[in-house]
């Protein structure tokens, strides 16, 4: 994966300002845990310190709609949910549902080609150039 211009900078800004970061991803962990890891740290992101969470599937049966569905309610237990990113309309879309009161934003990257139409409510953003802790 690449990262996404901006990404690594705003997140350690917020790391910085005390916010939780969480990485939910839809890959195994048992076979994916450790190279996803090694990816996020070798591109700088703040990952493996308190204050961050990299959350996986359990295994590769799990279907990842139940699995974001129920990750999604685990994570609500934390505290507040302010922004949520993604690239995925589906999963995008999903998260809004789940968390309606925080900041949606579909990344323009690569998504499935017979992805959903992005709901209502949710900006689009090229990259994490523009965006500032206040």
């Amino acid at each position: 994966d690449e990262s996404v211009p901006g990404a690594v900078g705003y997140l350690d800004s917020l790391h910085a300002r005390g916010c939780t970061i969480v990485y939910l991803a839809g890959r195994d962990a048992r076979r994916m845990l450790a190279g996803t890891a090694q990816s996020l740290l070798e591109r700088g992101f703040p990952v493996g310190v308190t204050g961050t969470m990299l959350v996986l599937r359990p295994n590769r049966t799990t279907p990842d709609a139940d699995y974001r569905k129920g990750a999604l309610d685990d994570l609500a237990a934390y505290g507040t949910v302010v922004a949520v990113f993604e690239s995925e309309p589906g999963n995008i879309n999903l998260l809004h549902e789940r968390f309606p009161e925080a900041l949606a934003f579909q990344l323009a990257a690569k998504h499935s080609a017979n992805a959903p139409v992005v709901a209502p409510g949710i900006a689009r953003a090229l990259d994490y150039a523009g965006f500032r802790v206040p």
